[in-house]
């Protein structure tokens, strides 16, 4: 099991306003996230308070699940990109239960070789 915050962990986020896209990554702080690569586009405005949903790219989240919330923008960061921070939606420190996602295998991936046919 990894934790969003560490600093091992990414995923594919959107914004939920702009539809800007990014990469959702754990860091340093863990209590923190950074959305990364977010281009310093008018059509990729981000603010503080805006939702970050799973994008559902990368096969992992499903898509629309709330990753957390803006905390901190800087889209005048030196780069190319926006610097955001994002606050997770669940306190990761005082978690009690967690929810495993296994994913369906698809058809062909469940079946082995084909069976010879009379």
């Amino acid at each position: 099991m990894l934790l969003l915050t560490d600093n091992s962990s990414a995923v594919d986020a959107i914004v939920q306003s702009s539809r800007a896209s990014g990469i959702a990554e754990g860091g340093v702080e863990s209590d923190v996230l950074r959305l990364r690569y977010v281009e310093k586009l008018a059509e990729a405005q981000v603010h503080a308070g805006d939702r970050v949903i799973a994008s559902g790219i990368d096969g992992v989240f499903p898509k629309g699940t709330l990753i957390g919330v803006v905390h901190k923008v800087n889209p005048t960061a030196p780069g190319l990109f926006q610097y955001i921070e994002i606050k997770p939606s669940a306190d990761l420190q005082r978690l009690e239960n967690v929810l495993i996602i296994i994913p369906q295998k698809t058809e062909s991936a469940q079946s082995g070789p084909a069976a010879p046919r009379s």
